[in-house]
């Protein structure tokens, strides 16, 4: 087999092209392959894919393909421009191994977003002598191709959650298929329209099917969910209100702690999570501390045993003895004197609807805060992205569920 059939394989060109003269620079370390069609090839229209009339003229293109050893791969064609008659326009046609706006191949493309999931954008630019914008436009073209080929029909559970990408309170509303934790899609901000967005995309009527929806109690988020479905299916994510309780309790904490060390006391000092914690995970010394504070009365130790008492909440699988627990407990928050425990069970009672029903539906948004950290790990090793865009790729690439083809040229 000599050279010219060797590249001709390893590029996968068909009967209609082949190649050309090769070039190899020293100096420049690259080698230049030319391609050139066969003379009576059929020219079909790139749009409407009809035989085309004729040869307008030609465009000389070069391509960036994978590296052969050391040297960078050029290729190097002069590409028809056809006329058609039925769609009255003169276009270029199409070479089977780039797409018409790429000035890389698809071999190398796929080879640049591979890097992407183990390296930073800076090592891929470097280690493969490419600029941000030939990674970011190759990142950009692979993640539209899977996501168009991906089917959405059979999510049925969806999570919604959403992560700050900057100072400033700048947000991404990430969109969860709960079962399969993949994210399926992506939105800037955290508002109405940011919802109503996705529903469009997913389809209202598929939207309106959903088993599901879990999610933490952002207005916004519940208001447009609503407009569409009413309170049906709304699950509240228990790690959320959890924390709220948390927050409560650590209110508590600090104002208590104001007050004691204005009167010389400081026996709160450093035992915030000594509050915080689940009473299993206490160290050998806080557990110490924590007997030792329990006995003297404070405002925060009943405010820890409300925030303890609810978790029973969650083991109920009835609703009726589940909302006659949640009463109780009720009774108890709002008579406690403690204005955040009080904020906190009335902020419980007026989304009832979200949190009863855990009951029946028991979801959370821990596969989504899972998929969060690893989202975490891609910004930080990044230092973050140039561009919203960019890191919404780079969240599909690794969150998305896609199947990004095998690193083989065709």
């Amino acid at each position: 087999m000599n050279t010219k059939q060797l590249l001709k394989d390893v590029l996968g060109l068909q009967y209609d092209w082949r190649i050309g003269r090769i070039e190899k620079d020293d100096a420049q370390r690259t080698v230049t392959v030319e391609i050139r069609y066969r003379k009576n090839m059929r020219l079909y229209c790139p749009l409407c894919q009809k035989r085309a009339t004729g040869i307008h003229d030609h465009h000389e293109r070069t391509w960036r393909h994978k590296d052969l050893g050391d040297y960078q791969t050029i290729l190097r064609a002069s590409v028809p421009r056809v006329k058609c008659k039925n769609c009255d326009s003169v276009n270029l046609i199409a070479v089977p191994w780039a797409d018409k706006m790429m000035r890389i191949t698809e071999p190398f493309q796929r080879q640049l977003v591979a890097g992407l999931i183990k390296m930073t954008v800076k090592d891929v630019c470097d280690t493969y002598d490419v600029s941000w914008y030939t990674v970011n436009k190759a990142l950009a073209k692979t993640i539209a191709d899977l996501r168009e080929k991906k089917r959405y029909d059979q999510v049925l559970v969806l999570g919604i959650d959403e992560i700050a990408i900057r100072k400033g309170h700048k947000y991404l509303t990430l969109i969860y298929d709960l079962t399969a934790g993949e994210v399926i899609w992506i939105g800037v901000d955290r508002t109405c329209e940011t919802l109503k967005e996705f529903i469009v995309w997913f389809g209202e009527e598929r939207f309106k099917a959903l088993d599901s929806i879990c999610c933490d109690m952002w207005d916004p988020y519940l208001k447009t969910i609503k407009e569409y479905r009413g309170e049906t299916g709304i699950v509240f994510d228990k790690f959320h209100i959890k924390k709220h309780l948390n927050d409560a309790v650590n209110s508590v904490r600090k104002t208590e702690h104001r007050e004691l060390t204005a009167e010389g006391v400081d026996v709160l000092t450093k035992t915030k999570y000594i509050w915080l914690k689940n009473p299993s995970n206490l160290t050998e010394r806080q557990e110490i501390t924590f007997q030792e504070l329990r006995q003297q009365h404070l405002k925060v130790f009943k405010a820890y045993q409300l925030k303890e008492l609810f978790n029973f909440f969650w083991l109920y699988r009835s609703q009726c003895w589940a909302e006659r627990f949640f009463k109780s407990w009720y009774f108890s928050a709002t008579h406690s004197r403690l204005r955040p425990m009080i904020k906190a069970a009335k902020m419980l009672k007026s989304y009832w609807y979200g949190v009863i029903s855990y009951i029946t539906t028991p979801l959370t948004n821990a596969r989504a805060e899972g998929l969060n950290c690893k989202i975490r790990v891609f910004t930080r090793r990044a230092y973050g992205y140039k561009t919203v865009q960019m890191l919404s790729n780079m969240i599909f690439l690794g969150c998305g569920g896609l199947n990004l083809p095998p690193l083989k040229s065709k």
